[in-house]
């Protein structure tokens, strides 16, 4: 049984004993199920496969002879000679009649699924043993022939092994038509060749797998040596035999070549992965983090993967920080996004506490190692990014690197955004003048946007001076005060808009 992301998987077997073929029954078949923990009601098949494939051998001395085959038998519970045969003999003694059992579980980064297959029979034989026949004393030594199977997660599904990269030539007995799908056992290098025979099935089941590392190490029999046991470290990219370590030798202290270890478990926890980390405000506008500029609390950052699904959200801390980790979902070698201020941005700006802060600029960095105390968004806000990813807000695009490259060089400044217009009024080149009491004056008002904010519904007031009387429709006259009466819809930083006002010199003006 193995748990994983919220999900118990659990391995069985349809173990044909009442099936009148002996050797790979049709009948006999492996199965793995899911269940939710929290109410394990019913069942899910993950994947299920025939355990009537072709195998490797037990056993076979380099020239060929002493052959033991490893074929999948049906299940028996006493000791029946003809099915215990059926697979060959080796020195009439050495006899091999695996019957398989899912003794372990485990998963890799990307969800794919190894299974451990134990052999029962080397546990009900054991190793230079007598048969299990009362008041007899014919001795037989009991192998174990496990498996390990690959299943590879396909967007959900998991699909068997498809072939091998197999690089064993000779001696006699080795494969390439084995495995569940009879095109090459994923998982080749769990064999032993010593000084005069082969042993082609060495796993005895137990499984362990530490995410990151690139290998599973299973249990097995003869790793260095004939009638030993120890761990075998598989390669999960090319199924090859990276290395090998002896718990323990001897015919009888090892079980032989029988099930003599028990299950193996990673002690170690996996190298850490966390990025993140420092959201402040950036009073300087300089884009770097200076000394005494203070952090930002209080900020929303998502965690968005390239499809644009959320996958985690926090919030900054009193000291400006936010983080994410391994126990968020986050996953190396991966694309993300990391978003800030979803929820609290208005016209591109963060309202948080009662201002509005900016963007500061991006990537101004001082120092020998200026990513780490820059700026990282870029000037442009999300659009069009995929999935749920909300347009109009500040966010860096970001690939995870492997386990325990942490980065905490993520950072984001924003300043206080402030509201300034400013005004000129000049006299209109369309009338220069001379003036006299009765002619038209009309004067030129522009408006200057010089703040961080887009300003809107501009309301323009101009005071009358004294012998001027307001001549503008466009405009009305409050006391001594004129109002436009259509406001300046909107005005973006930077900008400028002008408008006129007319006025006439009243005829007793002096």
């Amino acid at each position: 049984m193995k748990f994983h992301q919220g999900r118990g998987y659990l391995g069985l077997i349809c173990d044909a004993s009442g099936s009148a073929t002996i050797l790979k029954p049709a009948e006999l078949t492996a199965f793995v199920v899911s269940f939710d923990p929290k109410n394990p009601t019913s069942f899910t098949t993950e994947i299920q496969f025939p355990m009537n494939y072709n195998r490797e051998q037990y056993y076979q001395r380099l020239d060929g002879t002493q052959q033991v085959m490893g074929c999948w038998e049906r299940w028996v519970n006493t000791w029946d000679e003809a099915q215990i045969n059926a697979n060959g003999m080796a020195y009439g003694r050495f006899i091999a009649a695996p019957q398989p059992l899912v003794s372990d579980i485990e998963f890799t980064e990307d969800g794919s699924m190894i299974i451990g297959i134990m052999d029962r029979f080397a546990h009900q034989g054991g190793w230079d043993n007598y048969r299990a026949i009362s008041g007899d004393r014919t001795q037989r030594n009991v192998g174990s022939v496990g498996d390990i199977i690959f299943a590879k997660n396909n967007n959900g599904t998991f699909v068997l092994e498809q072939g091998e990269n197999d690089t064993k030539s000779t001696p006699a007995g080795f494969e390439t038509n084995d495995g569940p799908t009879n095109a090459g056992e994923y998982f080749w290098g769990d064999f032993f060749t010593g000084s005069d025979a082969s042993h082609h099935e060495t796993t005895l089941g137990a499984l362990a797998y530490v995410k990151g590392k690139g290998e599973v190490a299973a249990t097995v029999f003869d790793p260095l040596a004939f009638n030993s046991q120890g761990v075998m470290w598989l390669n999960t990219n090319t199924g090859a035999n990276n290395r090998v370590y002896q718990v323990v030798a001897g015919l009888i202290p090892s079980f032989g070549k029988g099930g003599g270890l028990g299950d193996i478990e990673a002690l170690c926890d996996l190298s850490p992965l966390e990025i993140g980390n420092y959201v402040w405000e950036d009073t300087d506008r300089d884009g770097v983090q200076d000394p005494c500029e203070p952090p930002l609390q209080g900020v929303t950052v998502n965690l968005y993967d390239a499809t644009g699904a959320l996958v985690a959200t926090t919030t900054t801390d009193a000291k400006g920080e936010y983080y994410f980790d391994t126990d968020d979902g986050l996953l190396p070698n991966t694309q993300y996004y990391i978003v800030f201020g979803q929820g609290q941005v208005s016209n591109g700006a963060i309202q948080l506490n009662g201002d509005d802060y900016m963007l500061t600029q991006s990537n101004t960095g001082a120092g020998a190692n200026p990513d780490i105390n820059d700026s990282d968004p870029g000037a442009a806000l999300s659009s069009g990014l995929p999935g749920s990813i909300p347009n109009g807000l500040p966010y860096i695009s970001y690939t995870t690197g492997d386990l325990g490259e942490n980065d905490h060089s993520l950072d984001a400044g924003f300043f206080i955004t402030e509201f300034d217009l400013a005004l000129t009024k000049v006299l209109s080149a369309g009338t220069p003048g001379p003036f006299v009491p009765g002619s038209t004056v009309t004067f030129d008002i522009t408006v200057y946007n010089q703040g961080d904010v887009t300003a809107t519904n501009i309301q323009i007031s101009d005071y009358i001076p004294t012998g001027l009387m307001l001549n503008d429709a466009a405009w009305t006259q409050m006391g001594n005060t004129a109002r436009r009466v259509t406001p300046i819809a909107s005005l973006a930083p930077g900008a400028s808009t002008t408008v006129s006002i007319t006025f006439t010199i009243s005829p007793t003006f002096t």
